[in-house]
């Protein structure tokens, strides 16, 4: 009995946390130890501004980072295949009228960003569809708002690069199935 019951346990496990082998790569994602590092500015597009740790905003938790300009918040990490990402995603805030652009660094130093626009509300926002097939993620980042008027402030939250041996849901529910059927077959056999 107690056999046919770990068993079906481990089924349930792998059937319903397929997130659970998944982890995030990144340091300090949500800037909950109230410092920036190990994130990082990089190319500067508005003569000198900075991203921050602020606490007057955040999505989640206590901090957020910030700041009033074009530059780039940075965290890179040990090249990840593509391949065994399983989520890439942040929330942003900024005014309006602002369009932010999420960048990702890969292994061959190749970079890409995409374009997306914010409101004033924190919005979330998956890149996953947004990796480039075949290459190893070596970095991701945002920058801050471009044609934002006057001092305006992009914010950014909670950020994550969920990497692991996730298994599609399809090969969960065979697996799933072949350990219920495996405990059916040792219930029988014992009792």
């Amino acid at each position: 009995m107690v056999k046919w019951c770990s068993v079906l346990a481990v089924s349930l496990l792998l059937l319903l946390g397929t997130n659970a082998f998944a982890t995030n790569v990144l340091v300090n994602p949500g800037f909950e130890s109230g410092a920036l590092a190990p994130w990082f500015n990089s190319n500067d597009f508005c003569g000198g501004c900075t991203w921050s740790v602020t606490s007057t905003d955040a999505n989640s938790g206590t901090y957020s980072a910030f700041v009033s300009g074009n530059r780039l918040l940075e965290q890179d990490f040990a090249p990840i295949p593509v391949s065994m990402i399983s989520e890439v995603s942040l929330w942003l805030k900024m005014p309006d009228t602002g369009i932010a652009a999420v960048y990702f660094l890969y292994g061959d130093s190749t970079t890409a960003e995409n374009i997306v626009t914010v409101g004033n509300s924190w919005t979330y926002f998956d890149m996953t569809s947004y990796l480039q097939s075949g290459e190893t993620l070596a970095g991701f980042g945002v920058y801050g708002c471009t044609g934002c008027p006057g001092n305006s402030l992009t914010f950014a939250d909670d950020f994550v690069v969920n990497s692991g041996a996730v298994p599609e849901p399809g090969s969960l529910i065979l697996m799933g199935t072949g350990l219920l059927g495996l405990a059916g077959a040792a219930r029988r056999r014992y009792f």
